[in-house]
């Protein structure tokens, strides 16, 4: 006989060697089914969790934007200042806290550009 219905794609289920459709499988069904079970797979490697993209560069914008310390150090920063300056004009003096100031506001630009930049691309 056969149970179970034939709806939804299923594929008709025959009971081994029974009769009726509420009699039970034979033993060595069961059998067959308890050992394909109790058998590890190892096939399986469980995967690294990975963030989305730009989750973790949101997370290390807003680290750098409560970070107060400047993320340039300043006499590589003060010498791509002189030379971009030297070739507009040559004789140009900056005071130390033009340069700070400078550097302050391009850090503080980069990093609102990198955020938006980034919640565009991820809508959070």
């Amino acid at each position: 006989m056969i149970s179970g219905g034939f709806g939804r794609g299923r594929k008709p289920h025959f009971s081994g060697s029974s009769a009726f459709p509420g009699d039970k499988a034979p033993w060595r069904q069961f059998a067959t089914k308890a050992t394909c079970k109790s058998v590890p797979t190892t096939d399986k490697v469980k995967k690294p969790h990975r963030f989305l993209p730009g989750i973790v560069a949101l997370r290390e914008i807003h680290k750098y934007q409560k970070f107060t310390e400047l993320l340039i150090r300043k006499l590589p920063f003060q010498r791509l200042v002189y030379e971009i300056v030297h070739d507009f004009m040559a004789d140009l003096r900056f005071q130390r806290s033009t340069v700070a100031a400078l550097q302050e506001a391009v850090k503080s630009y980069l990093l609102d550009f990198l955020s938006t930049l980034i919640s565009v691309e991820l809508p959070l």
